[in-house]
């Protein structure tokens, strides 16, 4: 190989073609990466540069970011990438070292999920909240598909009409790294589907392929991340109350906490989901302290019955009283 080739981009290539990654993570790779080098003064990511990395070079841009008040996600996420990007030139045998493993990492606060409550789901979702047009009508499907299937935005723009199964009620989906799992459909949700299609089909007098988009705009182009992005918080804002922030990941976040807070096993909420970790799921489990008092109550075996004799014990003292 030559001494000048762009070890980044090799990488990249590595990513995209035998990891499957997505567009979206090739850029954060990427990024991560050459703001990096840039900042120790490296303009050509090379075999030279690469090899010549120490651990002190990390320390050093790590207190750099902190004074630069960077985020400790953001900062974990670049020490991430190069700690990917390093172990991948190990294993093509291109560096003997992996600068980026001895060096500890900043703690990044814990965070609770923001998301809506059932009843401004319900608000939200009103059907007098849609105009009576094929466009409104797209517009309350994308949002029940978002809610009802607990998709990530980019999985909600990839999906194709070959991935809808009526018969079954199911949709396929493809997540991260192209990993595959099936996610059951509400009979409104096929419903819509379906009428949905015969409506799109007359609107653009034509049969909708198989390999069509299932949401496209107004020119019948797949929509794409900004326009969903824009449909959830337009009608966030409009219909509800809720002040935090209004995106798809949030109506996401919504999915996942009203299934736990209805009594779902956060085994098969993680399988819904599509995450590779149980312990990415374990962040919904904050949901409703008076639900956790609650389950157990009811469920330990001392629970529901000295419950219930604290409950005599202080009517019989408000009756002393």
């Amino acid at each position: 190989m030559s001494l000048s080739e762009d070890l980044c981009e090799r990488f990249l290539d590595y990513l995209k073609f035998e990891k499957n990654s997505s567009p979206h993570t090739l850029r954060a790779y990427e990024h991560d990466i050459r703001s990096f080098f840039e900042a120790l003064g490296y303009k050509e990511i090379s075999l030279e540069a690469c090899s010549a990395v120490q651990v002190g070079d990390v320390r050093t841009w790590l207190s750099s970011a902190v004074k630069s008040e960077m985020g400790a996600r953001t900062i974990n996420r670049h020490l991430s990438s190069l700690g990917s990007f390093y172990r991948y030139l190990q294993r093509v045998a291109l560096c003997k070292t992996n600068p980026i493993l001895i060096v500890p990492r900043p703690k990044a606060p814990k965070y609770l999920p923001e998301f809506l409550s059932e009843p401004e789901m319900v608000q939200l979702l009103a059907p007098e909240n849609f105009s009576d047009d094929w466009a409104g009508r797209r517009d309350r499907l994308l949002l029940l598909m978002l809610y009802t299937m607990g998709l990530r935005r980019s999985e909600l723009v990839a999906l194709k009409w070959k991935d809808f199964n009526p018969r079954e009620r199911t949709m396929l989906i493809f997540g991260k790294r192209k990993k595959e799992r099936l996610v059951p459909l509400t009979t409104e949700v096929v419903t819509l589907l379906e009428s949905y299609r015969k409506e799109t089909e007359l609107s653009f007098d034509l049969e909708v392929s198989t390999n069509s988009a299932i949401l496209v705009d107004n020119k019948n182009v797949g929509v794409t991340a900004a326009f969903v992005y824009w449909v959830v918080n337009r009608y966030i804002r409009t219909y509800t109350e809720h002040e935090g922030k209004a995106s798809p990941h949030v109506v996401r976040h919504s999915f996942a906490t009203h299934l736990l807070q209805n009594g779902a096993d956060i085994v098969a909420i993680k399988d819904l989901l599509g995450h590779a970790s149980l312990s990415t799921t374990q962040i919904y489990t904050h949901t409703d302290l008076a639900l956790l008092k609650s389950s157990y109550l009811r469920s330990h075996p001392r629970g529901l019955k000295f419950s219930q004799n604290n409950q005599s014990s202080s009517a019989e003292d408000k009756k002393k009283e």
